[in-house]
């Protein structure tokens, strides 16, 4: 009886130090599966939402026109052709429309970046592929800025490229943030 005495009250102690314990690691782990879940839901998935986006309208400016408008963001001929088309010309119209909503759409994602771009749970890569999203951006906007006439950008009329391409690392890199932060929320992505 003695024993018991003894050991009864050490061996409560120490479930109780272990409850403790596991409460304290599950609820640890549980906040750190939440800041993932916030993640995607205010960054990640948003973002793969505003590219998607633009994606199919720019696509959808390819499929339309008759010359190749993913070449009037780098070369200042076509540049010169879209300034040169009449402002009575529906593709003018159209295509400007069309642009418009992509600066738009790109100053959302840029926006995000920015508020995102330090956060430690993300990829130094995945970083980076961002901050290369928002050269392309910004290039692209200049590009458009200068056949809108609004801000002269372009020097020269010869046929080098003077805008960044559109990262499409970024797309892979996106995925795969998605993919290993959802693994860390322990939730399946919606992609």
């Amino acid at each position: 009886m003695n024993e018991l005495q003894i050991w009864l009250p050490i061996a409560l102690a120490a479930l109780a130090i272990a409850v403790t314990i596991a409460v304290f690691v599950l609820n640890r782990r549980k906040v750190g599966r939440e800041k993932y879940r916030e993640l995607l839901d205010k960054f990640l998935n948003p973002l793969d939402s505003y590219l998607k986006r633009n994606k199919t309208a720019f696509e959808a400016l390819l499929k339309d026109h008759e010359i190749e408008v993913n070449r009037l963001e780098f070369f200042p001929s076509h540049l010169k052709y879209f300034q040169q088309l009449p402002e009575t010309d529906l593709r003018k119209k159209f295509w400007l429309t069309d642009i418009q909503g992509i600066h738009s759409v790109n100053r959302d994602a840029v926006k995000l970046i920015k508020i995102y771009e330090g956060n430690t749970l993300l990829r130094r890569q995945f970083r980076e592929e961002c901050g290369n999203f928002v050269k392309h951006a910004d290039d692209w906007k200049a590009r458009w800025d200068d056949a809108l006439g609004s801000t002269p950008v372009i020097a020269s009329t010869d046929e080098r490229e003077i805008a960044s391409t559109f990262p499409h690392s970024m797309e892979r890199e996106l995925q795969a943030e998605i993919e290993r932060i959802s693994a860390l929320a322990r939730i399946r992505p919606t992609t």
